[in-house]
């Protein structure tokens, strides 16, 4: 057994390098290889777990045959019971997975955990943290992203994130994840911009960022485009109307509109041009006026007999 001292040293990372290798002696010492190879997935998930996600992650190629037995032979030293239905695997083993497990199937298990928790159709906001953060270790940032935005929307419905603001406060300071088109950017963006708003967080970094996409877009991003002018024109355009007619005029100078498949689509909800209806409340300013004008001046002739 370990000492109080030990346990608590490793879980403030003091002493790891002189306590991992006792560690690891002693799980080669009593457990052959297949409830090994179970408890290092184990300790993927975030916090407790249940049998379900034991049978989820033996089935992971390599799968491991027999996982309820091999996972009764953990019980005790290495996996305790946190309530009646669920377990935590012990502070002293949670490492291992990072080090012990080959990336292919440590990224297949997050894989699975995410989608075991995406299947369920309605998830809690925590849930759907926990998704979003399984997609990111298991390299799937598209599906991150999605989700991302699908609980910035429902904290924004609910008007409340206080016991995941740490999830929705993500990429406020840094960039996006790498492998994501343009026009997936922005429309995460437009969807941060929302809810950073709503509750008070500091939009500086994703405004340059959108800048800074805006100038790599294309028509093939265009639906990030319109995402971003949506955006806009709700409560950011009490902030900086200016800024929210600039990313109007963008969409509305699209040629095309293309979908995130690289389909041609239709406005669903308003079309940009209607957007501009929606900046005349802010229009306090003669620059602003001008700035409104020209938009309205440099559409097409027919588009410009139509919105008078």
């Amino acid at each position: 057994h370990y000492s109080d001292q030990e346990i608590g040293a490793l879980l403030h990372g003091a002493h790891q390098v002189r306590v991992m290798p006792d560690v690891i002696e002693r799980l080669v010492r009593t457990l052959n290889n297949p409830p090994r190879e179970l408890l290092y997935r184990l300790t993927l998930p975030i916090g407790s777990f249940e049998q379900a996600e034991v049978a989820i992650l033996a089935s992971v190629t390599p799968a491991i045959d027999r996982p309820l037995e091999r996972f009764h032979t953990l019980l005790g030293p290495w996996v305790q019971r946190d309530t009646d239905t669920s377990f935590l695997v012990s502070p002293l083993v949670r490492p291992l997975g990072q080090t012990e497990l080959n990336e292919d199937v440590r990224k297949q298990c997050y894989r699975q955990l995410a989608e075991a928790v995406t299947r369920k159709g309605t998830m809690s906001q925590h849930e759907c943290s926990n998704a979003i953060v399984y997609n990111l270790l298991a390299g799937e940032h598209g599906r991150a992203l999605t989700l991302y935005v699908l609980l910035l929307m429902a904290a924004v419905k609910e008007q409340r994130s206080t016991h995941i603001v740490r999830t929705v406060d993500m990429w406020r300071n840094t960039p996006l994840p790498t492998g994501v088109s343009v026009g997936n950017q922005l429309f995460v963006r437009a969807y941060q911009l929302t809810a950073f708003i709503e509750f008070g967080l500091d939009t500086t970094y994703i405004l340059r960022d959108i800048d800074a996409l805006l100038g790599q877009a294309t028509e093939r991003d265009g639906w990030g485009i319109i995402a971003l002018a949506a955006q806009s024109v709700g409560k950011f355009r009490e902030r900086d109307a200016s800024r929210a007619l600039r990313y109007v005029r963008r969409a509305i100078a699209l040629p095309a509109l293309y979908g995130p498949d690289g389909e041609a689509m239709e406005c669903d909800e308003i079309a940009p041009v209607k957007m501009l209806w929606m900046l005349v409340t802010e229009l306090r300013s003669q620059s602003l006026l001008h700035e409104w004008f020209d938009a309205i001046e440099a559409l097409p002739e027919d588009e410009a007999e139509r919105f008078w």
